[in-house]
C-alpha cells in the first residue's frame, strides 16, 4: 500500500546517528540541536537512534525495517536529563514544523507545566503542514512502582490534539509491573488523556554504531541480543511505542497528505483494535468521541493496515443532504491523491430513510430518499483481510408534510418539506422557527380562527428555479376583523418568505369571483419578502361597523423588507416581477419604515412597489418612540426610520374608481425610480416630507419623476424635496407632474426642487373662475423651468394675492421660473419686504409679476394637533348659507353679464362695483369653505374608523362641481341611488362643452360601475368585466375628458394590464407598457389602424404610412401567447374562430418596423 514515501518525521530526542546504514539514506538534513540553537543535531545517547529506527529504518537487507521505511527523518536533539529550558524545547518544536516536519515524535516527558512550551506545540498543531497541522505524538510515560501508573507525562498530556501512546506487552495487555513479559521494573502510564497503544517490549531497532549504544557487550548481556553492535533487540518502554504510532502516521500521510491533524487522530483512534476485551471494558463517554475507550488501553492497539486503508479511503464524496428536487444522487468513496488499491472491495449500507438503488459493491453508489429526517450512508472498504468503515451523515428534511392539516398547536423548529397543501384549521396555531422547503404546488392555507406565526423562520422554494404558491390567509368577508373571525398571519424576528408566486394573499385562490373569503389579517414586524412574483395581495374587504362606517384594516408591516434581486426564479417559471404589494378595495393598511427594493436588470416589464385600486393605506416612518396622539407627525424625527423605495418603474401607484379612502405617504425616501408616486383619480391624498432623489432611474424608465397627480383634488403636498444632483438635459427630470385637478382650490406648498428640467409641470384644467391650483412658498434652485404650464391648460389666474404673496423663491433658473405655454393670463404676487429672490426669473409674457403683496408667513401646516369634528361647526354651516345667498344674488342680478363686459356702457359703475364685490365675497367664502372641508375630509378618511356619513356632511359644505361628483360616489358607497344627483349636476353645474363631455363620460363610467356591482355586498367586481365592457372602459379612458377617464385608466391598468403611458405628447417616464412581454403602444403616430373594433368576424388592418407594407400579422391573448398569425400583404383577416375577448395585434412591416394595438372580439352580429 505504502512505505511512507513523502512523509517527514522529526525525532525529538537525544540525537540520531545520521551515518547508521539503516538510517543514512532517510535522514533529510543534519537536523537541529536545541542547546546550541543550530545545526547539526548532537548525539547525547542511543535513545534517539533507537526511536528513529522504529520509524524509518531503511529496507536495505542490512538490519531491520522501520514502520515507514521510505519516510524521511529529521533529527532534533535535546538533553533527556531535564537540563534543557522550556524555551529551548519550544524553539525545537518551532524549528521542526517550520522546517517541514509532518510528524513530531517525542519519546520523553516529565517537564513542569510551561506556557511557552504549550504555545509552541499549539502552533505546530495548527500552523504545521501549511495549516493542516503537524501530527505530534508523545509517549505516555513509564513508572517503576505501583500507585502512580495513571499519571501521564507532561507535556504529552497538555493539549487535546496530541496523540498520547501507551505500551503493550507481547501478550496484548497494558505493560504493567506484573504483565507477561517479565520486565517487572517498569509499567506504562495511563489516564484520561491516553489515546492509543503500541508494542513496547523487546522491540528490535537501530543502535549507536560500535560499542557506544545499548548493545555494547556483543550479545553477552542477553543470549538473544544481536551480535552486531549497531542494533538492539530489547528496546522497550513507551519510548518504543511512540515511534510505532509516528511511523503509522507517516504511512497515512503518504497516501493522503491532505489529512488534517484532527483527521489523522480520528482515523488512528477509530481503526484501533480493541484487544483484551475480556480484561478491559471499552465504553463510550462524553469526552472520547471516536468510539469506545478504556482508561488503560485508550482506543486500543494501533492497526497500521486499517489506518492506512481508511486514510486512503477516508471520505465518502457526495452532498450532505438529499433534495426533493434531485432525489437520485451519486456517492463515491476514494481518495483524491492515489489510484485505487488492487483487490479492494466495497459494501454500502444506509439508514432506513435512504434507499440504495444501484452499484452496491463498487466504489460508487446511487441513492434516493425513502423518508425524512437525519440519515446516514456507510461504506465498508475491504482489503487484505481487513476493513475500515466510512460513514457519512445525510440530512433529509427533518419532517415531511404531505397535504397536512394542523389541529391544535404545532411547531416546526428545524427543516421540513411541504408537498401539496398545509392547512391551519380554526382554533389552531402553527409556529415556524425553522426552514420550510415548499414544492411548486405547495400552499399554506390559514383558515378563519387559525393562526400562522413565522418567528424567524424561512419559507422558500424546495427546488432550484421553482416557485411555490404562497400563503392564503382566509377570512369571512361578512364578519369583523378579529382573530376569532379571520385567519391571521404573524411574521416577526426576521421571518422570510421567498420565491413564492404570491407571498401572502388575503383569500383563497379558488375564491376569484365573489371574494367571500377575504378579510384575513397580516401583521409583519422585521420580516423579509424576497424574490416573490408578488409579495402581498389584499383583496376586497370592508370591516363595516354599520352601513357607511368602516374600521381600518388591522394589517400592518413594520420595518419590513420587500426585495427582488438577480437570484430570483422568474426566468424558469414564467413568472414576471410586477407588484410587491397589491391593494384592492381595502382601507388603512400600514407600512411603517419598510424598504422596497428592485435590483434586477430585466426583463424590462414595468414594476411597482405598491399598487392600489380603491384602497387606503399609510406609508410612514417606523417609530421607536411612543407616538404622540392626534397629530399627523406622530414620531419625533430622531426616532424615525423612513420607508424607502428604489428601482421601480413606479414606486407607489394609487387609482380610484369609486370608494373614497385615505392615502398618506409621509417621510418616505424615493431613489432610482422612474416615478416615485403616481395617484390617479383619487381625492384627498397626502404626500408630505418625502425625499425624491431623481438623480437616476431604473432601466424600465426613460426619465425620472417624483410625484404624479392625475385628476386628483383636495391633496396635501407639503415639505417634499425633489432633487437631482446636477442639472442635465440628457434625460428629463420632473419634480411634480400635475394634471386635471379641476377648478378646486389646491395648493403645492413649501416644497423644494433642485436641478430639474421641469420642477412643476401642469397640464389640463386645474383652475376655474378665480379658483384653482396655486404654488406658494416653494423653493426652486437650478431648474430649467421651475413652474411650467402646458398649452391649453388652466391654473388659478391669481398666484398669491395682494394680501398674501405666493412667495416662492427662485435661484439659478436656466430658462424660466414661471412659463405658461397657453393663452391664460396670470397675476403673480410676491412680497417686496422679504429678503431672497422671490421674483420669477424670465417669466413668460402672459405672467404679470406684482411685487407689492403682503408677506406670506409660509408657516408649516404639518403636525396639526387639531381634532376634526365629524359634524361641521355651526359657523361653517352659516358661511355656506351666506355663500349660497351671495350666489343667488349674483344669479338674480345677472352679475355674470356685468363682469363679462366691465368696460362697456351697459352697466353703470355702481352696478359694476356691486358685481365685483359680490364675486369677490363668493370667491372668498368658497375658498374658506373648500380649505376647511378639504382638511376635514382628509382627516376623516385617515381616521381609524372611516365614517362616510361624516364625509358626506362635510362635502355638502364644499362648493364646486367636483364635490358634487364626490357626493354621488359617497352615495353609491352607501348603497344609495345617485341618479338624481347626477342629473342635478348636469342641470346646475355643467356650463361648458368640455364639462358636458366629462359629464357624459362620467355617466358612462357610472353605468359600468352599476353593471359590475355584483359582489355579495354590492361592491364593484371589476375583474368580472366582459370583453365589451373592457372595450367601453378603453373608450372612456381614451376620451381624455377628465376624472372619469383617469378612473377608467386606473381600472384598466390594475385589473387588465392595459396601462396608458402618454400625456400631452410627453412620456410619463416609463418604457412602453407590456402585456407579459408583448409590447403595446397607445397613440403611436397613428401608425396602426384596426377596424371595426369590436369585431365579430372580419378585421381590417391598415398602416398610416402608405410607403410601408405588411409582412406579417400576429395575434396574441393577454398572456402574450400567440393564437393566430397571418402573412402579408393582405390587410383583411378573418378572426371569426377566435373566442370572445381582448387581443393584442402586432404588425411587422416589410422593412422590419413593428406596430402594435388591441381589438375586442365579440360573438354577436
Amino acid at each position: 500500500m505504502t512505505k511512507g514515501q513523502g512523509s517527514k518525521v522529526a525525532i525529538f530526542d537525544q540525537g540520531i546517528e545520521v551515518n547508521h546504514p539503516d538510517l543514512i539514506d532517510n535522514i533529510v538534513n543534519l537536523g537541529y540541536d536545541v542547546e546550541t540553537n543550530t545545526t547539526p543535531n548532537v548525539v547525547r545517547g542511543p535513545h534517539g537512534t533507537a526511536c528513529a529506527g522504529i520509524v524509518g529504518a531503511d529496507e536495505n537487507n542490512i538490519g531491520i525495517i522501520g514502520v515507514a521505511p521510505e519516510s524521511q527523518i529529521i533529527p532534533v536533539s535535546i538533553n533527556l536529563t531535564f537540563y534543557n529550558t522550556p524555551e529551548q524545547i519550544a524553539n525545537g518544536f518551532m524549528w521542526a514544523y517550520l522546517n517541514g516536519a509532518d510528524i513530531i515524535s517525542n519519546s520523553w516527558g516529565g517537564f513542569d507545566t510551561s506556557y511557552v512550551m504549550e504555545t509552541a506545540l499549539q502552533k505546530a498543531l495548527t500552523e504545521g503542514r501549511n495549516g493542516k497541522g503537524a501530527v505530534v505524538v508523545f509517549a505516555a510515560g513509564n513508572y517503576n512502582y505501583n500507585g502512580v501508573e495513571e499519571c501521564l507525562r507532561y507535556p504529552g498530556c497538555s493539549l487535546p490534539d496530541i496523540l498520547v501512546v501507551g505500551a503493550t506487552s507481547p501478550c496484548g495487555e497494558r505493560k504493567s509491573l506484573s504483565s507477561c513479559d517479565g520486565e517487572f521494573w517498569w509499567a506504562s502510564c495511563f489516564g484520561e488523556r491516553l489515546d492509543i497503544m503500541a508494542p513496547g517490549v523487546l522491540i528490535p531497532t537501530t543502535d549507536l554504531l560500535g560499542i557506544y549504544g545499548y548493545n555494547y557487550l556483543n550479545g553477552s548481556q542477553d543470549t538473544l541480543e544481536y551480535s552486531n553492535y549497531d542494533y538492539i533487540r530489547y528496546f522497550n518502554g513507551t519510548s518504543s511505542a511512540c515511534p510505532h504510532v509516528a511511523g503509522v502516521a507517516a504511512l497515512m500521510l503518504s497516501v493522503n497528505p491532505e489529512l488534517s491533524v484532527g483527521q489523522v487522530c480520528e482515523i488512528l483512534e477509530t481503526t484501533a483494535t480493541k484487544i483484551k476485551g475480556d480484561v478491559y471494558q471499552y465504553l463510550t463517554d462524553n469526552v472520547h468521541c471516536h468510539g469506545t475507550w478504556n482508561e488503560q488501553m485508550g482506543y486500543g492497539l494501533v492497526n497500521a493496515h486499517k489506518a492506512v486503508l481508511k486514510a486512503a479511503y477516508y471520505q465518502i464524496f457526495g452532498t450532505s443532504s438529499l433534495s426533493y428536487c434531485n432525489p437520485v444522487q451519486q456517492y463515491t468513496v476514494g481518495t483524491a491523491y492515489n489510484e485505487l488499491l488492487d483487490n479492494v472491495s466495497f459494501l454500502w449500507q444506509s439508514s432506513s430513510n435512504i434507499q440504495i438503488i444501484s452499484n452496491n459493491n463498487s466504489e460508487s453508489v446511487l441513492i434516493q430518499p425513502n423518508g425524512y429526517g437525519e440519515g446516514w450512508l456507510q461504506c465498508k472498504v475491504f482489503h487484505g483481510g481487513d476493513s475500515c468503515v466510512l460513514w457519512k451523515p445525510i440530512l433529509l428534511y427533518d419532517t415531511l408534510y404531505n397535504n397536512h392539516s394542523v389541529q391544535g398547536n404545532d411547531s416546526i423548529l428545524d427543516t421540513a418539506l411541504v408537498v401539496g397543501t398545509m392547512i391551519v384549521n380554526p382554533s389552531s396555531i402553527l409556529t415556524i422557527r425553522g426552514k420550510l422547503y415548499l414544492t411548486s404546488s405547495a400552499r399554506l392555507i390559514v383558515n378563519p380562527g387559525g393562526k400562522l406565526i413565522v418567528d424567524g423562520g424561512i419559507l422558500t422554494s424546495a427546488c432550484p428555479g421553482e416557485m411555490w404558491q404562497g400563503i392564503e390567509v382566509v377570512g369571512d368577508r361578512t364578519k369583523h376583523q378579529t382573530a376569532a373571525n379571520q385567519g391571521t398571519v404573524i411574521l416577526r424576528n426576521g421571518a422570510t418568505i421567498e420565491n413564492a408566486v404570491c407571498g401572502i394573499r388575503t383569500g383563497l385562490r379558488e375564491d376569484n369571483t365573489q371574494y367571500l373569503t377575504t378579510g384575513g389579517i397580516v401583521k409583519a414586524d422585521t420580516a423579509t419578502f424576497r424574490n416573490c412574483a408578488m409579495d402581498v395581495m389584499f383583496l376586497p374587504y370592508a370591516d363595516e361597523v354599520m352601513a357607511g362606517i368602516q374600521n381600518n384594516n388591522v394589517s400592518h408591516f413594520n420595518n419590513c423588507l420587500f426585495t427582488v434581486n438577480s437570484a430570483n426564479h422568474f426566468a424558469g417559471t414564467g413568472c414576471a416581477r410586477d407588484t410587491r404589494v397589491s391593494l384592492w378595495d381595502v382601507c388603512g393598511v400600514k407600512f411603517n419604515g419598510c424598504v422596497f427594493r428592485d435590483s434586477t436588470t430585466g426583463p424590462l416589464n414595468s414594476t411597482r412597489a405598491i399598487h392600489a385600486e380603491d384602497a387606503g393605506f399609510y406609508v410612514k416612518s417606523y417609530c421607536t418612540a411612543a407616538p404622540n396622539q392626534y397629530t399627523d407627525c406622530q414620531c419625533p424625527s430622531a426616532y424615525a426610520t423612513r420607508s424607502a423605495f428604489s428601482g421601480f418603474t413606479t414606486a407607489v401607484e394609487a387609482d380610484m374608481s369609486l370608494y373614497h379612502n385615505g392615502i398618506t405617504i409621509d417621510e418616505a425616501l424615493f431613489t432610482n425610480n422612474g416615478t416615485g408616486v403616481f395617484i390617479q383619480g383619487m381625492d384627498y391624498p397626502e404626500v408630505t416630507r418625502c425625499m425624491f432623489d431623481l438623480s437616476s432611474f431604473p432601466p424600465t424608465s426613460v426619465s425620472a419623476m417624483g410625484l404624479r397627480l392625475d385628476a386628483c383634488t383636495g391633496y396635501k403636498v407639503e415639505q417634499d424635496t425633489f432633487h437631482r444632483n446636477t442639472y442635465s438635459d440628457i434625460y428629463d427630470g420632473y419634480g411634480i407632474w400635475l394634471s386635471g385637478s379641476g377648478p378646486d382650490n389646491n395648493l403645492l406648498y413649501r416644497n423644494r426642487f433642485d436641478n430639474l428640467n421641469k420642477a412643476v409641470r401642469i397640464s389640463g384644467v386645474n383652475g376655474g373662475k378665480g379658483t384653482g391650483l396655486q404654488c406658494t412658498c416653494n423653493a426652486f434652485t437650478g431648474d430649467d423651468y421651475d413652474i411650467y404650464v402646458a398649452p391649453s391648460s388652466l391654473i388659478a389666474s391669481g398666484q398669491g394675492s395682494a394680501s398674501s404673496g405666493a412667495d416662492n423663491t427662485f435661484l439659478f433658473t436656466v430658462t424660466s421660473s414661471f412659463h405658461h405655454a397657453g393663452t391664460q393670463t396670470i397675476d403673480y404676487y410676491h412680497s417686496s419686504n422679504l429678503t431672497g429672490p422671490h421674483a420669477p426669473i424670465s417669466p413668460s409674457s402672459n405672467v404679470s409679476v406684482r411685487n407689492r403683496a403682503a408677506a406670506n408667513s409660509c408657516a408649516s401646516t404639518l403636525c396639526d394637533n387639531g381634532i376634526v369634528s365629524k359634524t361641521p361647526p355651526a359657523g361653517l354651516v352659516s358661511l355656506k348659507a351666506a355663500c349660497d345667498s351671495l350666489i343667488q344674488i349674483f344669479e338674480n342680478e345677472n352679475y355674470a353679464e356685468v363682469l363679462a363686459d366691465p368696460t362697456g356702457d351697459t352697466y353703470n359703475a355702481t352696478t359694476l362695483a356691486a358685481a365685483q364685490s359680490t364675486w369677490a365675497a363668493i370667491r372668498e367664502a368658497e375658498q374658506a369653505l373648500q380649505g376647511q372641508t378639504q382638511r376635514a375630509i382628509r382627516y376623516l378618511l385617515n381616521d381609524t374608523v372611516v365614517d362616510l356619513y361624516a364625509v358626506a356632511a362635510w362635502l355638502a359644505l364644499s362648493p364646486g362641481i367636483t364635490s358634487r361628483y364626490q357626493e354621488t360616489e359617497i352615495a353609491s358607497s352607501l348603497g344609495l341611488s345617485n341618479s338624481s344627483m347626477l342629473l342635478d349636476i348636469a342641470t346646475l353645474y355643467v356650463s361648458t362643452p368640455e364639462e358636458q363631455d366629462e359629464h357624459d363620460n362620467y355617466m358612462d363610467f357610472n353605468l359600468l360601475r352599476k353593471q359590475l356591482s355584483t359582489l355579495s355586498d354590492g361592491r364593484v367586481n371589476w375583474p368580472a368585466a366582459m370583453p365589451t365592457q373592457v372595450a367601453e372602459l378603453q373608450r372612456i379612458a381614451e376620451a381624455n375628458t377628465g376624472r372619469s377617464s383617469a378612473m377608467a385608466k386606473g381600472v384598466l391598468c390594475f385589473f387588465f394590464d392595459i396601462c396608458y403611458e402618454e400625456d400631452g405628447g410627453e412620456t410619463r417616464g416609463h418604457l412602453v407598457e407590456t402585456f407579459h412581454g408583448t409590447s403595446i403602444q397607445n397613440g403611436t403616430d397613428g401608425g396602426l389602424l384596426v377596424y371595426p373594433n369590436p369585431t365579430n368576424g372580419m378585421l381590417y388592418v391598415a398602416l398610416s404610412n402608405a410607403e410601408e407594407s405588411i409582412d406579417r400579422i400576429v395575434i396574441a391573448n393577454l398572456t402574450g401567447r400567440e393564437v393566430a398569425a397571418f402573412a402579408g400583404p393582405d390587410e383583411r383577416i378573418d378572426v371569426t374562430a377566435l373566442p370572445a375577448g381582448i387581443y393584442l395585434i402586432t404588425v411587422t412591416t416589410a422593412s422590419g418596423n413593428p406596430f402594435s394595438g388591441k381589438f375586442v372580439k365579440t360573438n354577436g352580429m
